[in-house]
């Protein structure tokens, strides 16, 4: 069951912009990032946008400052976490979904993130590395692999890109 949070487009934005506007950690540099991510060998993912390859480059690099070792990209995360950002566009919902259950996973974490275009994926990562609950799900150590994906279109009247990060152990 997911319920709808009261948190509107606005309010998102602006938590966003405040995350993000705070002091600065390194930024993802395009000569930094992979071509590819590691990947679960026997749950291959759907083919992985450059931008969710980027994005998944920045939480591996938080992670590895953190003295942990990169994640892998799962296949059942990555599809869990595409159905869930295209849901909260179709039904203009904001709200982590409760008791997320992937096969094959005994624990999952969640991490949500909402932008207009002209916000960077460095940004979207450092505004969660700012926020300690997000920050404590990216950096927990029990979790070996994740999935990312995002939807883009209308969010309560306005354009947006909804991102689903979602964490197995």
């Amino acid at each position: 069951m997911r319920r709808r949070v009261g948190c509107s487009f606005i309010s998102a934005l602006a938590l966003l912009l405040a995350l993000v506007s705070g002091p600065a950690h390194a930024a993802i540099a395009a000569r930094d990032l992979p071509s590819a991510l590691p990947v679960a060998g026997r749950n291959l993912p759907p083919p992985l946008e450059r931008l969710v390859v980027t994005m998944g480059a920045g939480i591996d690099r938080a992670r590895r400052q953190a003295g942990l070792r990169p994640l892998a990209v799962s296949g059942r995360l990555t599809r869990s976490s595409r159905t869930y950002a295209q849901y909260m566009l179709a039904h203009d919902v904001w709200a982590h979904a409760s008791h997320v259950k992937v096969r094959g996973f005994r624990r999952v974490g969640e991490i949500l993130g909402m932008a207009p275009a002209h916000v960077t994926i460095a940004q979207v990562v450092e505004a969660w590395l700012q926020s300690p609950v997000h920050r404590s799900v990216m950096l927990d150590p029990r979790f070996r692999y994740f999935g990312i994906a995002s939807a883009t279109g209308s969010f309560q009247g306005e354009q947006a890109t909804v991102w689903v990060v979602r964490f197995g152990a």
